[in-house]
C-alpha cells in the first residue's frame, strides 16, 4: 500500500515540472494564422486611374512633334536679315562686308548700310543659280538715307561684271544721272530719288530699263518687286502694280531676266555700279534691306500682297 501511495506522489510532481517547463502559446480557431505587430506589411494606397489618364495626356502632348512647315520650292534665297545674312530658303548664305550692322527693320531685325564700305557679297555657287533665272521675282523691303549730292547712284542690287570689264550689268538703285549735264561737267543729280530697273549687255546702252516715275521719300519704309515672266516684266509697290513706270529702254513686253546678262562675276546688296555713261565706279548704298527674296517663277498680284501683309 505505501508502495502505491508513493508511486502516485512521483507522477504527481512530474506532471506538475512537466506544466511549469511548457512554452506560452496563444489559442487559435480553426482557419486563423497567428500574427504580431512586426509581420504587419502596409498595403498599397489604389491607384487613381483618372491621375494615370490625365498624366498619359501630357506626355502625348510633350512627345508630339513640331508640325512641318512646308519650303516654297520656288523660293531660291531669302535673307531675313535676323542678327545674320543667313538664306532661310536655302544655302545662299551672304558675307557682310564692312561695318553693317543690325537695326529695327520692318520685320523684325534689318541691315543697315553706312554708305561707306557696307555691303553684301555672296558666292559663286549664289551667282550660277540666281544668275541662271529666266524669269522669276525680286522682292525686297527698303529704307534709304540719300547720299546722291556725292555719287550719281545708290546701288540695291548689282549682278554682274567686276571692275576691269566691259559692261554687263543688272542692277536696282535709286538715283541716275542728271542728263542735261552729260559731256559738260559734274552729272550729279540729288533731287532724282527715282528707283531704276536696268538690264546692260556687251558695253552697250541697256537693252531695258524703267523707272518709278515718281521720287520715293527718305527714311520711310517702301516694299519693291520686279517680276518678269513669259509675258513680259513690271514692277509693284508696296503690293500694287506701277502701271505708270517709265520705260527708258525697252518696253513691258521684254522678257529679259538674269539669265540675259552674259558675263556674272559679282552678285552684292548694297554695292555696285551703274552703266560707264552714267557712274562706272563702285559705290555704296546707304540705309536699310529687309526680307530680301528671289523666286525662280514670276508671282501673281495677290502672291506679292501676301509677302507685305
Amino acid at each position: 500500500m505505501k508502495k502505491i501511495i508513493i508511486i502516485s506522489l512521483l507522477i504527481c510532481l512530474l506532471l506538475i515540472v512537466s506544466c511549469t517547463n511548457a512554452p506560452d502559446s496563444v489559442e487559435t480557431k480553426p482557419g486563423e494564422t497567428e500574427s504580431t505587430e512586426e509581420n504587419v506589411i502596409d498595403e498599397p494606397e489604389p491607384v487613381i486611374e483618372e491621375e494615370l489618364e490625365t498624366t498619359e495626356e501630357v506626355d502625348e502632348e510633350l512627345s508630339e512633334p513640331e508640325p512641318v512647315v512646308e519650303k516654297d520650292p520656288n523660293l531660291i534665297a531669302h535673307w531675313e536679315f535676323e542678327d545674320n545674312a543667313q538664306d532661310s530658303a536655302n544655302n545662299y548664305d551672304g558675307t557682310i562686308k564692312g561695318n553693317a550692322v543690325f537695326k529695327e527693320g520692318k520685320i523684325g531685325k534689318s541691315l543697315y548700310f553706312d554708305g561707306v564700305d557696307d555691303y553684301v557679297d555672296f558666292s559663286q555657287d549664289a551667282i550660277d543659280k540666281i544668275g541662271s533665272l529666266t524669269n522669276g521675282t525680286i522682292s525686297f523691303y527698303f529704307k534709304f538715307e540719300s547720299m546722291l549730292d556725292k555719287q550719281t547712284v545708290m546701288p540695291i542690287l548689282y549682278l554682274g561684271v567686276d571692275e576691269k570689264d566691259p559692261d554687263n550689268i543688272f542692277i536696282i538703285e535709286i538715283g541716275h544721272f542728271n542728263e542735261q549735264s552729260y559731256g559738260s561737267g559734274p552729272m550729279l543729280d540729288p533731287d532724282n530719288k527715282k528707283l531704276y530697273v536696268t538690264w546692260i549687255k556687251n558695253n552697250q546702252d541697256p537693252f531695258l530699263c524703267y523707272d518709278s516715275n515718281i521720287n520715293f521719300e527718305e527714311n520711310k519704309w517702301y516694299h519693291f518687286a520686279v517680276v518678269v515672266s513669259d509675258d513680259g516684266n513690271t514692277g509693284y509697290l508696296n503690293g500694287v502694280e506701277m502701271t505708270n513706270r517709265h520705260y527708258n529702254f525697252g518696253n513691258s513686253k521684254d522678257t529679259s531676266f538674269l539669265d540675259d546678262i552674259p558675263v556674272k562675276e559679282k552678285f552684292m546688296l548694297g554695292y555696285g555700279r551703274s552703266s560707264y555713261m552714267v557712274g562706272p565706279d563702285f559705290v555704296y548704298y546707304k540705309g536699310y534691306l529687309d526680307e530680301f527674296r528671289i523666286y525662280d517663277k514670276p508671282l501673281s498680284s495677290i502672291e506679292i500682297k501676301e509677302i507685305i501683309e
